[in-house]
């Protein structure tokens, strides 16, 4: 298979340089690239691709070292010949993760370190949904007296279902203070989630439920009517909208 059994992952040896988008390696490792891409995007069971730089962990310079490469799959049975992959593997590992399968930890540092370099499906438009009609001059936000309310149970109960199964994509452990009760402190989750078109904060879902805020009406009208469960998402989604999010609070 794509692994090479000869890959030395350990953490004592080798670390991950933070790669940009774009870079460029040398003309053996950009024909490397070229081959593998030729290779998987002919290959349907795969969903997409990444490399990352492992370098010496001894090493200060980013540029010394290997790309390594982490393939995602949907689960079944690939096509390619193994041998066809020996010519890549001389000089970089590929290792192999299933959508919705066990992820290593090592394959978890490839993706985040690394650049997506092919996907099977096209970047989608991705959108940050508002939780605040505006923000003061002190900078607090606020809602307007008129911002809508769901007062249906049953709907709030089918929108926070939706809004709760989606992934996660950003955790911390610091919260917000209500803006609505400030009282209660310091008390608003910040994480981010994404159903791989839209993202949205944790906040959308505290004030849906502790105070009947609508969520974002454009979000709103993406869910429609009668859903309550986000769709599964593959690797590729994840690190689309994790890189969406950051290049926009940025």
């Amino acid at each position: 298979m794509f692994v090479d059994p000869t890959t030395d992952r350990s953490s004592s040896h080798w670390r991950f340089a933070d790669v940009e988008h774009g870079t460029s390696g040398g003309a053996a490792d950009e024909f490397e690239l070229a081959t593998l891409i030729a290779l998987v995007s002919a290959e349907p069971a795969v969903k997409g691709m990444w490399r990352a730089r492992q370098v010496p962990f001894s090493s200060p310079d980013d540029h010394e070292g290997r790309w390594v490469y982490l393939v995602e799959v949907d689960g079944t049975e690939l096509t390619i010949d193994p041998a066809t992959m020996s010519t890549a593997l001389e000089r970089s590992p590929v290792e192999v993760a299933t959508t919705g399968g066990g992820v290593s930890p090592y394959q978890r540092m490839i993706r985040a370190y690394g650049e997506l370099v092919w996907a099977a499906t096209p970047e989608p438009v991705l959108t940050v949904a508002r939780t605040f009609d505006g923000v003061h001059d002190d900078g607090s936000p606020f809602f307007a007296p008129d911002h809508p309310r769901i007062d249906d149970a049953g709907e709030r109960a089918r929108l926070l279902a939706y809004l709760r199964s989606a992934p996660t994509i950003v955790t911390t452990t610091a919260t917000a203070r209500d803006v609505a009760a400030p009282e209660r402190g310091a008390v608003v989750p910040l994480n981010f989630r994404t159903d791989g078109v839209w993202i949205w904060p944790d906040t959308i879902e505290y004030y849906l439920e502790q105070h009947r805020y609508a969520p974002d009406s454009r979000l709103l009208a993406h869910i429609g009517e009668g859903k309550d469960k986000a769709p599964p998402l593959d690797g590729v989604a994840i690190h689309r909208a994790t890189a969406a999010l950051f290049r926009k609070e940025g």
